[in-house]
């Protein structure tokens, strides 16, 4: 649990062994500008060649932004 700006709280959940994380946030501004519950849409993906991701993804046809 931690304040990453003043007013918005993270709780990042991670299984043993795993890994893939489940972020949990309170306060943290919504992009699309809409603060209403399910309407934050998105993924990020924690990788150590942003590079090499992106170009994996792409080439598996996922509709990606750039890094």
């Amino acid at each position: 649990d931690g304040e990453v700006m003043p007013g918005a709280r993270v709780v990042q959940l991670t299984p043993p062994g795993s890994g893939c994380s489940i972020a949990l946030t309170d306060g943290v501004p919504n992009p699309t500008g809409d603060p209403q519950p399910g309407t934050y849409h998105g993924l990020q993906l924690c990788v150590t060649d942003i590079d090499a991701a992106h170009a994996e993804l792409v080439a598996r046809g996922v509709e990606v932004s750039e890094p």
